[in-house]
This record gives structure tokens, sequence and C-alpha cells, in this order.
């Protein structure tokens, strides 16, 4: 049994009468860290996130009051972390995971003041420069769909054909692909919102036998037996596990995820839509699509070919003696 954070005993009247804030409850973190994890985490997709970046914090801050941790501490808990040789990304996924039970101890009236983990008080490292930017070539794709065994094969396409999560992809039922409207539903997400995907023609044409060929309504649509093995040869055979100069940049070790800034990429550049995408990939913002939408270097220069068009010279005279001229010629 938990401890019930507003039983601890609290001073006489006298001592409340002068010093208020010693009726408040004051648990230790590993306390409090206990009742998060038990009363908003447990139903929630993300329970196994918040676990494990919890768990160092409830180490490093176990018997420490909660009003007593301030953002100095926290500094030097981050600090400690980097040093360890934790990635920055992670140390930040750590400190927000803080500020989120922070944030509901305050709902909670169990914790009053400024959180101690907030990002105004103690930074977050911009993560920009760690962000994954690998997505396939139409060429890799191929390769890797040659590669992959049948059951796989169909993973992937579903994959990268709605930018589904992997583990939205393994719990995907029957009852949850509508094959008269064209659509995916999505009844738990990674931030625990349910939502809904867009079936591609060629998508559909590949579910339609097993969706009908499936006995009950709770049977799983992709068949995940062996996944691993099957995705580590299948990268392998694709020429997809190892270091390749690909695009000018180095390749290492594609993702299962990158399918879905893979999904993303293609997206923008055939929709070149950001508003609609970003409701493809159920984002939040669309910050958030900088993380997933990267661009094929032909593709950004035909964007600025369209300037040839848009943005045609009027006749005047011009450095070294050309002019322009109306409807001026793309570059050569």
């Amino acid at each position: 049994d938990h401890r019930d954070l507003h039983s601890f005993p609290t001073r006489r009247s006298s001592d409340l009468r002068y010093f208020p804030e010693r009726s408040r409850p004051n648990p230790t973190f590993r306390e409090a860290a206990e009742r998060f994890l038990e009363e908003y985490i447990r139903e929630k997709p993300s329970a196994k996130y918040h676990r494990c970046n919890l768990a160092p914090a409830i180490e490093e801050f176990g018997s420490k009051r909660i009003h007593d941790i301030t953002p100095e501490h926290v500094r030097r808990y981050r600090a400690g972390q980097l040093v360890s040789g934790i990635h920055p990304v992670t140390v930040n996924h750590r400190q927000k995971v803080i500020r989120r039970m922070y944030n509901w101890l305050y709902q909670r009236s169990i914790f009053q003041g400024e959180n101690p983990a907030s990002g105004r008080k103690v930074p977050f490292q911009n993560e920009r420069p760690f962000w994954r930017r690998t997505f396939l070539t139409p060429d890799e794709f191929r390769r890797l769909l040659e590669a992959a065994s049948p059951e796989l094969r169909t993973i992937i396409i579903t994959a990268a054909h709605t930018g589904m999560r992997y583990g939205e992809l393994r719990a995907l039922q029957k009852r949850d692909v509508d094959l008269i409207q064209g659509s995916i539903s999505i009844r738990e997400s990674k931030n625990g919102d349910p939502g809904s995907v867009p079936l591609t023609e060629t998508l559909r044409g590949i579910l339609v036998p097993i969706v009908e060929g499936l006995p009950s309504k709770d049977s799983k649509v992709l068949n995940f037996t062996n996944f691993e093995r099957l995705w580590k040869s299948a990268r392998e055979a694709a020429r997809l596990g190892g270091t390749s100069q690909e695009m000018g940049t180095s390749r290492k070790n594609f993702h299962f995820h990158d399918l879905r800034h893979t999904a993303a990429s293609y997206a923008i550049m055939g929709s070149k839509n950001p508003y609609a995408v970003q409701h493809f990939l159920r984002l939040r913002t669309q910050a958030l699509m900088q993380r997933y939408a990267h661009l094929l270097p032909g593709y950004v220069r035909d964007v600025a070919l369209t300037l040839d068009k848009e943005l045609p010279l009027p006749c005047l005279s011009l450095p070294g003696g050309e002019e322009g001229r109306e409807g001026n010629s793309p570059l050569p």
C-alpha cells in the first residue's frame, strides 16, 4: 500500500498560525514518484517511458523531500548524467519526466511553489543537432522490400504508407481497419490520444485479402513472429545495417522508426502541404514536423527553380552587359 501523502503529521495549531507552510504535505521524492507512477502513469501507453526515465531521479533524490529539491539540484543531476555518458537527449527526457511529475503534484495540491525541473529554471539542451535525419531513397526502399520476407514486407509497406509507429502496428486489429471508408483507427497512440490514418490505394490493395481472411475482430492484422531476426536480416541484405555513403552523408544503422521519417518526407514532398502532413502523422505541433520531414537534395533545387517562373526579371541592364528578359529560362 502506498502512503497517503495527505496523512503526514502536521504541527500544533500555534505553529501553523505562524508557519502555515508546515501544514503542507512534504513526502520524499521516492514516495511522490511511486504515487505518480501508480495513479497517473499506470494505464498510459507511455508508462514504460516514464518508469525508465524517472528511475535515475528516484535513485538520486529518493530520500529528499520534494519541497527541498531546487533547480540547482536538478542542474547537478543533469551534469552528473552527462558526465557519466548519458546522451543529452536522454538527459532532457529524464528532466521532462521530473517536470511532469512536479506538475502533477502541484495539480493535486501536494506540491506548492515553482517547478524545480522547469525548462525556464534549468534549460534543456538543444536537441536539433541530435535529430535523426535518415529516410529511404526510392532505391533503398526497393532493396529493403526485395530483401524482406512476405510477412515483413507487409509490415514495412504499412509503416511507410501510414507513418504508424512500431507499437501501433503491433496492436493493429481487424476491427481497426475500415476497408470501406479506407482508414485505420489508432485506439492508443504514443501520446495517449486516439486517431486515424487514411489508407493509400496501394496499401488497401495489400490489406484487403489479409483483413477479410481474419477470423475475428480481435485478430492481429500484421504478423510480427520472429520480427527482430527478420528485420535484421533484411536490413543487412539491403545494405542498410552498416555505414554507407548516400546523398553526401554517412548513413548508419537504419532503424524501423525511420520508416515514419520516410513516410513524412515523401508526403511533404508530394503534397507540399505541411499542415496536412502534420495531421497525417498525428503530430501535435508544426515544430515537430521538422524532426520528421526531410527533403531529397534535388527537391530543394526544384523549389528554387520555381522562382524562374514565379519571379521573372524585367528587361533591365545587368552587370556584364546582359539584359534580363521576361520568362527567363531555368538555370542550366
